[in-house]
């Protein structure tokens, strides 16, 4: 029987999904406290209001006073939603990798209580035994089946084992 590594991959997209969202909402939360600056207009314009069209430079300037305010509450909460949402995702992902370890864990403990070298030595029995007049042929068969029944779960368990080592460990 092998022994398992103590330790095992926690790289889950999920995970790795809350955690670039996370990122991404706190740089938006950066971004927003910075929007506090005034801004500075320039550009060039027609005026039609009046009766004569008169052409011109249009200069403006605006102070965000209180629209900041609410950026900044906006994006705190949206990051600590964020913060929330990696939580759980960490927990849903530890949940799971500690699931499967337990089948991994229960699959070797069946593997290794299986006795496949002895129902391999058994399959030349019973051609022996057939051979020799000691059962008969439906006998033969009904045992030849159950055998390879056997055999063929054993094969079965391997892969979901391998399988799921592969998927825990790399």
């Amino acid at each position: 029987s092998s022994t398992l590594p103590s330790t095992f991959s926690t790289s889950l997209p999920s995970v790795q999904s809350a955690e670039s969202s996370l990122s991404a909402s706190v740089h938006n939360e950066s971004i927003s406290r910075q929007s506090w600056a005034p801004s500075i207009t320039m550009g060039y314009r027609r005026n039609t209001e009046e009766k004569t069209s008169l052409n011109g430079f249009l200069v403006g300037m605006s102070f965000p006073l209180f629209n900041t305010q609410n950026k900044v509450k906006a994006a705190k909460q949206r990051r600590q939603s964020a913060e929330l949402r990696l939580d759980q995702a960490r927990q849903e992902a530890e949940t799971e990798q500690r699931s499967r370890h337990q089948r991994l864990t229960e699959l070797r403990s069946v593997m290794d209580h299986s006795d496949i070298q002895l129902l391999k030595e058994t399959l030349p029995l019973l051609d022996k035994a057939l051979y020799h007049g000691q059962i008969n042929a439906l006998q033969y068969y009904a045992e030849y089946n159950d055998l390879y029944d056997k055999i063929l779960k054993h094969i079965s368990l391997h892969c979901q084992y391998l399988k799921l080592y592969a998927e825990l460990y790399n």
